[in-house]
């Protein structure tokens, strides 16, 4: 969903978690109306729950729930660059040389998982985020949380867990860790094409450049002039929509997918809710696979 872009200081960002304890932990996430997931967490002894973000490469918090909690503020300006790396359906609004705000909790859990240094979190004005989410969020949890272990998120059944190197399974898909966000090889069409592995898109889309070359006759594109609106409650624009004869990431292959066309490759929920999402970000190797009555689906 949030696609920041900048190498060092996503380095400094995953540096100050690698001291956290990875215990085993398995929880359950939630999914409410607006079809993303949500994480149990406790932010400074606060009980509460951000949306499940594997788009974004920083944890974010709302500072209308730190008032609301009368929680001290210290932040910190950054004053580094910061461009997108793709601009997606749901990105948030970030320009180059932007100062950005970041705060630092004092304590910090994910379930059982307690952080010994907590990494800044990106402070953000949320109070528009129930138009995106369907109901408004606090924070977001991103890859900067995850990838310091192994992790699964269960998006079928709706469970997260931590530490823990799944059984049973081999994780034979490559994956591209870079700046912090999860790349995995899609095959479209016959082709393949590395698409952007986001739980906080509810849409897959792919680019026009990569969707022109995979077209045929059945891709049925129609231009859209429809609009949605974003975390900010700005309303953006979307290029088209259309239909691929066959889309397959790991163990999950749709016939006749109808997806987004726009500027970047994702695969969004409506794809990943079908299965499960194993990732080993050291060795970068991952698997997605279908619940196990049945490795194939397809859609008419």
């Amino acid at each position: 969903m949030a696609l920041w872009r900048s190498n060092i200081l996503f380095l400094l960002l995953l540096g100050s978690l690698v001291g956290c304890v990875t215990p085993q932990t398995e929880l359950n996430i939630k999914r409410y109306g607006g079809g993303f997931f949500w994480v149990p967490v406790i932010y400074n002894g606060i009980e509460t729950e951000f949306v499940l973000d594997t788009g974004s490469n920083m944890n974010v918090v709302s500072e209308g729930f730190l008032s609301a909690h009368s929680v001290e503020i210290e932040s910190y300006v950054s004053r580094s660059s910061f461009t997108t790396e793709a601009s997606d359906l749901d990105s948030m609004a970030t320009l180059p040389d932007q100062e950005l705000r970041f705060t630092r909790p004092d304590s910090f859990s994910i379930g059982s998982i307690k952080y010994r240094v907590s990494g800044p979190f990106l402070l953000l004005d949320t109070s528009h985020s129930d138009k995106f989410f369907g109901r408004r969020t606090n924070g977001i949890i991103g890859t900067q949380a995850l990838i310091v272990t192994n992790f699964s998120i269960d998006f079928s059944s709706g469970s997260l867990t931590i530490g823990r190197q799944p059984r049973g399974v081999d994780l034979i898909e490559p994956l591209v860790v870079k700046h912090g966000f999860l790349y995995m090889d899609v095959s479209v069409n016959g082709k393949t094409i590395q698409f952007l592995i986001d739980s906080g898109s509810v849409r897959s889309q792919i680019s026009m450049s990569d969707f022109l070359e995979v077209a045929n006759e059945s891709s049925d594109f129609q231009e859209s002039r429809g609009t949605y609106i974003n975390i900010d409650g700005k309303r953006e624009s979307v290029n088209g929509i259309a239909n691929v004869d066959e889309i397959k990431l790991g163990g999950v292959e749709l016939s006749d997918f109808s997806i987004l066309v726009d500027d970047s490759n994702i695969i969004g929920l409506d794809i990943l809710s079908r299965g499960t999402l194993h990732v080993d970000p050291i060795r970068q190797y991952a698997s997605f696979v279908v619940p196990a009555t049945g490795s194939k689906e397809n859609v008419n």
